[in-house]
């Protein structure tokens, strides 16, 4: 899976717009829009500021694990995909 698309499934089991996630990453919304449907790559900055708003660190974004926060806990894991 893309970067891009792994940007794209985090951000909806987040449930957070395109614009939510411009917001709390810094990065354009264009930008992301462009990684998310793969017409552009992501770089290293861009991937980095998504992980971090997630709350992820690099290998647990990469890790093929999606997690959404659990109930009552906004950095718990449950497992999609």
């Amino acid at each position: 899976m893309t970067a891009g698309k792994r940007i794209k499934a985090f951000r909806q089991l987040r449930g957070w717009s395109l614009d939510e996630m411009a917001r709390r990453t810094k990065v354009q919304r264009m930008t992301l829009w462009r990684v998310e449907n793969d017409v552009q790559q992501s770089t290293d900055n861009v991937t980095q500021s998504v992980a971090k708003a997630l709350g992820l660190s690099m290998p647990e974004f990469w890790s093929g694990y999606l997690s959404t926060p659990a109930e009552g806990d906004e950095k718990g894991k449950k497992g999609v995909g």
